[in-house]
């Protein structure tokens, strides 16, 4: 991968250096420079740097997770996180934080400044290489020249220094451009090098599949390209269904079978309900491999799911009802449902062959009633209603003059073609027992309708002249696959000939391609760990007040094949991180849950596992745990991949489930450590930080003291301190904050909850101008429980006049905050707003 670096870094110099073919539209300076340039400084004591750019982090985090998002929040996150890599620019979570907001901005400078230093920290992120590539290549004004740069990319040598998954979507992006021109050949050229090159790549074999498939007149490959789609994502719920009704249509129907219940199982799990029409589908497909039974039972199910609706809201609505009366009501079913169960159902005992056939008549007499009601014109809808119904009776074996009844009165609404009329008086004369007069009537059509050659050859089976009707079952068989009248007839002749229909070439051919996706994906929708794992763990299970709390996560991709990690899937790059803080003495504390973004890889390889850390003091959990330090506290954590959210009707909350090969983990609990606090203690503590240069335990405990004596003021009866160790403490911090540093300075601040013994602290910052103080100070104005107050501060009111841009951006955001809590306190007050979900 060095030699990538050296690639990525010679591509983007030598771009940089073409000064006229760049485009020349920055000519203003960037908006990333916002207010006055100032000095950065930096602690000698790291440790404290690490911490305070955890606390800027967090400040940043935090503005972008109230909605609205703003400018003024994006530039404030991302002069709060500039700030934070400056102060541990070897911290890789920071960084990447940094570049999401960045891209957030789109300050191109920004975007540019901080990929460069996440490439820094992780030379092998292929994401950040990526993102360098091609904003290098979008300097360019005209279109050719980003041609020319992407097709110098994709040389041979240079495929070969990047990587498939990265020369793969560059080929991409050279492809839509390509489409943007208006040049269809070239772009079909590099979107299928683009999905030869990494077959993962979900969103361009999506594309490359749709393109190829209107310009390629031969089912086996697309139904080639559908498998491909589908193993390169396997979380989208179409392409099982689009890849079954191409095997339906050409007679792979065990292979259809497959594919139907596996999007069945997809769509469950998605916590979609399948269709009807995809339960009838697969009833088809069960029952045309001979499944008759497991067809039914499909359907059953689908029935008592109906049924229990149908009661629940009956009861509801006639509460009156007993339960008894509710037990013996029955869900009708749509009449595409009830047809498809009629037809298997005839191959069935006699008994319930008429159930069957009972309900659907039932099923289509419901619909055209309902479309009588219908404050529309639904002549022709309730026309051919009643035609499907007749020919059903027809079909089955019902009255004939029940089905004549049904021609008759759909006639009167809709006139029937010549060629319509026909075909049901032959039918109608058929089921009369007049079989010389049904074949001359139909024996004329069979050339061009389907339903005349299906009663001709019923007329020959019953005539016994046995080959000629098994040619002609063999016919229908072979045009109409995948139809309920082509899956009777090959049963028919499977009967007749005492042996399985061998399939067609063309459907041999597709359930070769369909095999070659392993069987495990078939279990992928009820166990998914078979596919995609992740474990969360502590880094370390115990911990000291203000120190990081992190946590390692890792996901694993369990196959033999790779995965895209891209928000198409199949491992979506959102991961769902959910706290749960106990405080001593506290009731537990749970705001929303965390959505971390893990896309830092393009894939995973085959077997390959993924690991990082999160911190996750840079949540809202480290701003209780701030306001909590002294007492304690221990922390779970539970992690969703692949999460989708659903509402819980019951509470009316927003409920997180795992989606498709999405799967939870839970860390073990991480213990935050208390302190027993004494006058004894703080005499220590007092002792301790007389010395001339304060070190960050020093300051550690120095903050613990203050969080000690802000809770004794506010309860003096209960104090911990004596009055007398209070004020020598008060002196002690006092007279050793001003023998800290800029930086110890500010993260001392940033964490000592504010009160009036300390106001002359952060007063001292302010008076010398100290940015980052100063907007610590701001921010922590929030922290203030009332929004009248925070409005009516001083430091706000001068800051929304300051001449540093920063400051003042930062400012009008606070005050915008505040302003929208007063009103969701007020919309509280009157009922119509729910109650605050976080800090």
């Amino acid at each position: 991968m060095k030699y990538v670096g050296k690639t990525l870094g010679m591509f983007v110099l030598t771009l940089s250096c073409m000064g006229g073919a760049m485009a020349q539209s920055t000519d203003t300076a960037p908006e990333a420079a916002i207010g006055e340039s100032s000095p950065k400084p930096r602690s000698t004591d790291q440790r404290t740097n690490n911490r305070l750019a955890i606390e800027l982090a967090r400040y940043a985090t935090d503005m972008l997770a109230v909605p609205p998002i703003s400018v003024e929040a994006i530039k404030s996150s991302l002069v709060f996180l500039e700030e934070a890599v400056h102060l541990a620019p070897e911290d890789i979570e920071i960084a990447y934080r940094s570049l999401e907001v960045a891209v957030l901005s789109e300050q191109e400078e920004a975007i540019q400044s901080a990929t460069a230093h996440l490439l820094s920290l992780a030379p092998n992120d292929q994401v950040a290489q990526l993102r360098l590539l091609v904003m290098a290549i979008d300097q360019f004004q005209l279109a050719a020249e980003r041609i020319r740069s992407y097709e110098i990319l994709l040389q041979p040598e240079n495929r070969a220094a990047l990587g498939p998954a990265i020369s793969s979507r560059l080929a991409f992006q050279l492809a839509m451009l390509y489409r943007r021109t208006g040049d269809q050949d070239l772009f079909g050229k590099w979107i299928g090098e683009s999905m030869t090159l990494d077959p993962s790549f979900a969103e361009a074999m999506a594309v490359g599949s749709g393109y190829f498939q209107t310009r390629v007149d031969d089912p086996v490959a697309s139904v080639e390209l559908l498998v491909s789609l589908l193993m390169a994502d396997l979380t989208d719920t179409s392409t099982p269904t689009v890849l079954a009704n191409a095997l339906m249509q050409h007679g792979a129907y065990e292979s259809a079978d497959r594919m139907y219940t596996l999007s069945a199982a997809d769509l469950i799990v998605s916590e979609q309900a399948p269709s009807n029409n995809l339960l009838a589908d697969l009833a088809m497909a069960q029952w045309a491999t001979g499944k008759g039974e497991e067809a039914l039972t499909s359907i059953q199910a689908r029935q008592l799911e109906m049924n229990k609706m149908y009661r629940s809201m009956t009861g509801s609505q006639n509460p009156g009802m007993s339960p008894l009366d509710l037990a013996l009501l029955e869900a009708p079913l749509t009449p595409t449902l009830a047809t498809v169960r009629a037809v298997i159902a005839s191959d069935s005992e006699s008994d319930a062959a008429a159930d069957a056939l009972a309900a659907a008549e039932e099923s289509y007499l419901n619909a055209i009633k309902i479309l009588e009601n219908s404050p529309n014109d639904s002549s022709k809808e309730r026309a051919a209603a009643k035609l499907e119904l007749a020919w059903l009776q027809l079909w089955l074996g019902a009255d004939a003059e029940h089905a004549a009844v049904q021609v008759a009165s759909a006639n009167e609404l809709s006139q029937l073609s010549e060629l319509a009329q026909a075909r049901f008086d032959g039918w109608i004369l058929f089921r009369q027992g007049h079989l010389q007069d049904a074949t001359s009537t139909l024996e004329p059509l069979v050339e061009r309708d389907t339903s005349a050659s299906l009663g001709l050859a019923m007329i020959l089976e019953e005539q016994g002249h046995l080959q000629d009707a098994a040619e002609r079952y063999l016919s229908i068989a072979r045009d109409s696959t995948g139809t309920l009248v082509g899956i009777w007839s090959k049963h028919r002749l499977e009967d007749l000939l005492g042996a399985p229909l061998p399939p067609s070439e063309t459907a041999a051919a597709m359930t070769a391609l369909v095999n070659t996706i392993p069987r495990g994906v078939d279990r992928y929708p009820a166990d998914p760990s078979r596919a995609v794992s992740f474990t969360i763990a502590p880094v370390s299970e115990n911990i000291q007040a203000y120190d990081p709390v992190q946590i390692e996560v890792e996901i694993s991709n369990n196959t033999s094949m790779p995965m895209a990690i891209s928000p198409e899937g199949p491992l979506r790059k959102l991961l769902l991180l959910q706290s749960d803080l106990r405080v001593t003495g506290s009731k537990p504390i749970r705001y929303g849950p965390v959505i971390y973004d893990i896309g830092k890889r393009l894939r995973l390889g085959p077997y390959e596992s993924y690991s990082f850390q999160v911190d996750m003091r840079m949540t809202w959990v480290g701003r209780v745990l701030n306001l909590f330090p002294l007492e304690g506290s221990s922390l779970i954590i539970r992690g969703i991949s692949n999460f989708i959210a659903g509402n819980n009707t019951s509470s009316k909350n927003t409920v997180f489930t795992p989606g498709l090969l999405g799967s939870e983990a839970t860390c073990e609990p991480i213990r935050i450590d208390g302190i027993r606090v004494d006058d004894d203690w703080a005499a220590g503590v007092i002792l301790s930080v007389q010395s001339a240069q304060i070190t960050a335990d020093q300051l550690t405990n120095m903050a613990l003291l203050a969080a000690v004596i802000a809770n004794d003021s506010q309860d003096r009866i209960n104090a911990t301190l004596s009055e007398e160790v209070r004020e020598h403490s008060i002196e002690a911090i006092i007279a050793a904050f001003h023998r800290c540093d800029d930086i110890q300075q500010a993260w001392f601040l940033s964490v000592v909850k504010p009160t009036e013994r300390f106001r002359s602290l952060s007063e001292d910052g302010l008076a010398d101008g100290n940015r980052l103080i100063t907007m610590i100070t701001l921010i922590r104005l929030l922290e203030i429980g009332d929004p009248l107050q925070v409005l009516e501060n001083g430091l706000l009111i001068s800051s929304l006049r300051s001449s540093d841009q920063t400051v003042k951006a930062l400012a009008e955001w606070i005050e915008r905050r505040t302003q929208q809590m007063l009103e969701d306190e007020l919309n509280r007050e009157q009922g119509d707003a729910p109650a605050p979900s976080g800090p």
